[in-house]
């Protein structure tokens, strides 16, 4: 599974730099922000998500579903509905031979551009993506923003 990264020492959510004495609210807007920019896609099963990893504008947070990763043709790791593809750490960018990623259910993603991922301390604001995904119901974005304002 993926590493989520962990804050550095010391730094708490209040004393982050940008970030407000609210750290609920900041967290919602960071989320609200990084949704505007995002695309829902959806993979039928057994559809190729991503065949390279080289070059990927985004990462994706899984909403629904399932997706398999293969390196050179082998399974390396499944990862489920709450999961991220393609953040650091993931093994697509760490040189891993050469990877497939593949739907093994009917999948739905978010993607979010890759530009995105420190901006807007994607690591910290995971769980807020976790209750967006498992609320999911093939909402569009603006239903999925006016679900976080709430």
């Amino acid at each position: 599974s993926l590493e989520i990264l962990s804050r550095p020492e010391g730094e708490t959510e209040t004393n982050r730099p940008g970030v407000s004495a609210n750290p609920e609210g900041a967290r919602k807007n960071d989320v609200a922000r990084i949704l505007t920019r995002s695309r829902v896609i959806c993979f039928a099963s057994d559809e190729v998500v991503s065949a390279s990893g080289e070059g990927e504008k985004d990462f994706y947070f899984i909403l629904k579903g399932r997706a398999e990763l293969f390196v050179d043709g082998k399974p390396f790791a499944v990862y489920e509905s709450g999961k991220t593809l393609g953040g650091p750490g993931f093994p697509l960018q760490m040189g891993s031979g050469r990877p497939l990623v593949k739907a093994r259910s009917s999948l739905v993603l978010l993607a979010i551009p890759r530009t995105l991922y420190k901006k807007f301390h994607v690591p910290e604001i995971h769980h807020e993506f976790y209750k967006i995904g498992r609320n999911y119901d093939g909402e569009s974005r603006e239903r999925l923003l006016a679900a976080i304002a709430d």
